[in-house]
């Protein structure tokens, strides 16, 4: 993933232009990031399916998520492709649900990803998807492509929306928990 980040960080690319080298920089950074996105979930599959679920995997692969998560979503702004507040949304929320597991496990509760929880997390790699696809203008799809008839704005709005209800959903569940100390 740091390669990946490496190369999107690397010059920017000439809207007209798709042979600069910073533009094929920034096509295997996608590239890499598909991939990286797609080995997490089949990761994440083979050990459900076969039982090799780890203390270790259990703490690492949520983390890895929310940084993955959250550089894409800083990417996103820096290549203008969605603006700050969006970002500033879905990231905190993603850091405060990772706090209140961190209380419930050290309640001796687990706190399982429920469905909203899951739909929530494949809307926002989407969108990671849409936007990377734009950024390096996969087929022509370029920003403005997205943006007819604001569709794209719409989608990022509902993404956040989604986003805050599924963490006020964890927030309300286990209010109990982080309320008993009150």
């Amino acid at each position: 993933m740091f390669i990946a980040i490496t190369l999107a960080s690397i010059g920017d690319v000439n809207e007209t232009s798709t042979a600069t080298v910073a533009y094929w920089f920034h096509v295997t950074a996608y590239i890499i990031a598909f991939v990286a996105g797609f080995s997490d979930i089949a990761d994440g599959w083979i050990a459900r399916k076969y039982n090799l679920i780890t203390d270790f995997g259990m703490l690492m692969d949520p983390l890895a998520d929310k940084v993955y998560l959250s550089v894409s979503y800083i990417l996103m702004v820096k290549a203008g492709l969605i603006p700050v507040l969006i970002a500033v949304i879905i990231i905190c929320r993603e850091f405060m649900v990772t706090g209140l597991r961190t209380l419930v496990v050290q309640k001796g509760t687990v706190m399982a990803a429920d469905g909203l929880g899951k739909i929530k997390s494949i809307v926002q790699v989407v969108v990671v998807g849409i936007a990377g696809a734009a950024w390096v203008r996969i087929g022509g799809l370029t920003l403005d492509m997205l943006n007819v008839y604001h569709l794209w704005d719409i989608t990022l709005w509902s993404t956040a929306v989604l986003t805050v209800w599924s963490g006020v959903k964890y927030f309300v569940q286990y209010r109990s928990l982080y309320l008993e100390d009150a």
